[in-house]
């Protein structure tokens, strides 16, 4: 019989879950005090059918990741995968905005707002921060993900993030490069492997975030799944 004590807390380690999760709570709050929401409305039931056109946005990348995989573009497949969960990461900001709107339109008072800065160093437009959102909320406390994809790829990956790793992989799945006198073609980098990883990755942690609410995380979930069988990847 498994020692599940055991392996929850060799998780924790390998995932460095504390120190990860705090980082992710930073930037969280970071871009909550930007003041930026995107879900502003004068109603919650307004603010909330804009949080589902989001994640509607968010899933329709993942589809059409989808489309290119099979279709063996696995560079441009990789590519649109890591937009969503960029998109993604803003879905993570927008479920707590939901909320923090409403209590300032039942007369709370708002989150302390962030200086305005340029859009350059504008939390919405770091695609680490971003990333580490959708890692945050999404990958680091998530056995599914660690099953069907493996505990040290999804720790391989988290650690990507941190270092600033996805955006240049992203850029190198869509742009020619030279390097020694030779051309470096996206279809010729990038192979099917990578962005089979990095699509599952994208449609689990897209479930795990959008799908707060049960009927819709069901919804997703079973669609990714759908997918993952398809490929012939493990898928429970």
């Amino acid at each position: 019989m498994r020692d599940v004590g055991k392996e929850i807390h060799e998780k924790l380690v390998a995932k460095d879950q504390a120190r990860r999760f705090n980082r992710y709570v930073e930037v969280q709050n970071d871009l909550l005090a930007t003041g930026k929401s995107l879900v502003a409305a004068d109603s919650f039931a307004a603010a909330y059918e804009r949080f589902k056109q989001i994640v509607a946005h968010a899933e329709g990348l993942w589809d059409d990741a989808c489309r290119l995989f099979v279709h063996d573009r696995y560079a441009t497949a990789l590519a649109l995968s890591v937009t969503c969960l960029e998109e993604v990461g803003k879905i993570g900001v927008a479920r707590f905005q939901l909320a923090l709107d409403e209590q300032v339109r039942r007369g709370g008072s708002p989150v302390t707002q962030s200086p305005i800065v340029g859009r350059k160093r504008h939390p919405f437009y770091s695609h680490t921060q971003k990333l580490l959102l959708a890692a945050g909320a999404g990958a680091l406390v998530n056995s599914r993900l660690d099953r069907i994809l493996g505990l040290t790829n999804v720790v391989a990956f988290l650690d990507q993030v941190e270092n600033g790793e996805i955006e240049p992989l992203r850029q190198s799945c869509l742009y020619t490069d030279a390097k020694g006198g030779h051309l470096l073609l996206p279809a010729e980098r990038i192979g099917r492997q990578p962005a089979e990883f990095h699509l599952v990755l994208a449609g689990e942690i897209l479930a795990e975030v959008a799908g707060f609410e049960p009927p819709e995380f069901q919804r997703l979930l079973a669609k990714v799944q759908q997918f993952e069988k398809a490929i012939g990847h493990a898928h429970q």
